[in-house]
């Protein structure tokens, strides 16, 4: 660009899709250009050089160098002087004098965003710049939604984006997910989006790894009961007859999008399917989705809880091939206590787990919570469910859960799991040594009464207090002491290995904890996946970074990580997309210690792969 070589570019593509993403991508690296930008809106399109007014205005008292008849010319058009606006074919000339004369001290850059709703003259005068460009140090992009037939821009190179594809779609929701990825719900996700990336992002609002993995919570609520999009689907879904309002239901409350279970309510709900397809609401084909991203959600949240628990009832009814699922509709129907339900879903927990990773088996055993009548058994599971909560990265739920028991004074142990696991939520709320001193004290309370317990206490606690460094004083010391002594006798499970080495590399330096800790990183590899070895699983691989381990690395974060099969991990090797501590912690950051840990590490860097994929630039025919 410096040495003349200018050009021009126009990025195509449907609203939504990325074209103003890939239009600031480029800008932000513009490095050295003088970057003049503007956004054409539908209200200026009818007001003469309304956009090229705002693109030059900056420029106004830098025109002192053209020739008079082109100072005239800019003047004019930008109403400074004169009542007529001149002709584009007058003004085109002028503008590429100034541009070409800034140019020639500095590379300049025009952006034009929203180009279909320039007015037409600046868009006749952006054509002739564009046309000229290529002698000056001048780049002209512009983006389009490509529906105009007869564009000023139509002979300019076009970069076109394409919708996503089903396997890129899966690649967001592991970024945005650290679970697995339910096939089912992911093809119904792309196909209410369409490949659009703003309705991707708008669906995903909200939404919980738990849902990603199988549908294991309702969907969450959205701000307005309006379609944003000019659909009018909501109006439509109004008018629908009862029994239609409830197939509609029945297909907001499935997240898998199965048809034949959808055919199978219709009939019991007495509905017809053709309804919704008609009214534009529903499209059946190989999955059943919902016409607008939004739909899905103000269907569900519209209706009255007796039909919502309905609609659960007969999901399970109708479900025959997946107790997991049946169990959870089940417990989405079920109202006061049901001892009997409660069992089941707390017995399906592990099993949800396995599909749905920790937030899954948070929900299931939070639904178990409250259907328990027996106070001590509600209790165990509240304080069970908020800690899964927790871990899950659901700080908000984990308080909500702990906030509805308190244990008696004789209950010496549920006291104690109860300071815990409220210590640890306060953690995150105000981290440093305050909190640090917390964590060690419960620490020490449950030493006593549940060693297991407190073996994963103090190895929270010692992550808490290195994240804290400094500012814990002499609580690390301490805490790795204890640590060691409470895991002394308890190597069999790699946490209790883990525990033991990091005690050893805080009270004795690295050279002494190499052995333990590479014995404790080996045991996470070869260790059938169970609760414990998952939640620790991230802190494992950035002992194996920080071991120089690149085989333990690369499997702990990698594809054949048990992680994957758990729901804890990532499902590609860490050079496939975004790597770092994001490939061990879901991208949402919760504020957990274990986060901030991940995020202070040397090694965690991040790579973003191109995306040039989704574009395809071809050159007008001439």
């Amino acid at each position: 660009m410096a040495a003349g070589e200018g050009g021009a570019l126009r990025i195509v593509g449907e609203r939504g899709i990325g074209k103003s993403c890939a239009f600031d991508y480029v800008i932000d690296r513009a490095t050295g250009f003088r970057v003049l930008r503007v956004r054409a809106v539908p209200a200026e399109r009818e007001i003469a050089y309304a956009s090229l007014h705002l693109l030059c205005a900056d420029l106004l008292d830098e025109i002192g160098f053209l020739s008079a008849r082109h100072r005239m010319s800019l003047s004019t058009a930008f109403g400074r002087m004169g009542d007529s606006r001149p002709e584009p074919a007058e003004v085109g000339p002028a503008a590429l004098e100034l541009l070409a004369g800034l140019a020639a001290e500095r590379p300049v850059c025009l952006a034009v965003d929203d180009a279909h709703w320039l007015d037409t003259a600046t868009a006749e005068v952006l054509a002739y710049v564009a046309a000229r460009a290529a002698g000056q140090a001048l780049l002209l992009l512009v983006t389009a939604n490509g529906t105009d037939s007869d564009s000023p821009f139509d002979d300019l190179p076009v970069m076109r984006l394409r919708p996503l594809t089903l396997n890129e779609v899966r690649t967001e929701l592991a970024s945005f997910s650290p679970g697995p990825i339910d096939e089912g719900v992911a093809q119904r996700i792309l196909m209410e989006a369409r490949g659009n990336l703003r309705v991707l992002a708008e669906s995903l609002q909200g939404l919980t790894a738990a849902e990603l993995a199988g549908g294991f919570v309702v969907p969450a609520p959205i701000r307005t009961r309006s379609c944003s999009h000019g659909r009018s689907c909501i109006a439509r879904a109004a008018r629908l007859t009862p029994p239609a309002r409830r197939l509609l239901l029945a297909a907001a409350a499935d997240p898998s999008g199965d048809v034949v279970l959808h055919e199978r309510l219709a009939a019991e709900l007495g509905a017809r399917s053709e309804a919704l397809t008609a009214a534009r609401l529903l499209q059946i084909g190989g999955r059943v989705t919902f016409s607008c991203s939004e739909l899905r959600s103000v269907s569900y949240h519209a209706a009255t809880p007796e039909d919502r628990r309905l609609i659960h009832r007969k999901l399970g009814e109708s479900i025959t091939d997946d107790r997991v699922q049946q169990i959870w509709h089940f417990g989405l129907a079920a109202v006061g206590h049901d001892d009997d339900l409660a069992d089941e879903l707390e017995a399906s927990a592990d099993l949800a787990q396995s599909r749905g990773g920790t937030a899954a088996r948070a929900a299931f055993l939070e639904k178990a919570t409250y259907l328990t009548s027996d106070r001590g058994r509600r209790t165990d599971r509240a304080l069970t469910a908020s800690a899964a909560k927790y871990d899950s990265g659901d700080l908000a739920a984990a308080q909500r859960i702990l906030a509805l028991v308190e244990p008696e004074p004789e209950e010496t142990t549920r006291v104690a799991r109860h300071v815990w696991q409220r210590a640890r939520t306060e953690t995150v709320a105000r981290p440093g040594a305050g909190s640090t001193r917390q964590l060690l004290a419960a620490a020490r309370r449950l030493r006593a009464l549940d060693p297991a317990d407190a073996r994963e206490a103090y190895l929270e606690t010692l992550v808490v207090a290195m994240v804290a460094g400094n500012d814990s004083g002499e609580l690390l010391t301490v805490a790795a002491e204890e640590a060691r002594v409470a895991a002394a006798d308890h190597r069999d499970h790699p946490a209790d290995q883990l525990l033991c080495g990091i005690a050893t590399r805080v009270l004795d330096g690295y050279g002494p904890s190499v052995q333990p800790l590479r014995a404790a990183v080996s045991a996470f590899r070869k260790r059938k996946p169970d609760t414990r070895t998952t939640r620790w699983f991230g802190l494992a691989a950035l002992v194996a970074a920080d071991l120089w381990d690149a085989p333990a690395w690369t499997e702990l974060t990698g594809g054949r990580s048990p992680l994957t099969e758990t729901g804890n991990g990532p499902d590609a090797p860490i050079g496939d997309r975004a790597s770092g501590h994001a490939m061990m912690w879901p991208r949402r950051h919760t504020g957990t210690a274990l986060d901030r840990l991940a995020a202070i590490q040397p090694l965690s860097w991040r790579v973003t792969p191109a995306s040039t994929e989704r574009c395809a630039v071809t050159r007008p025919a001439r």
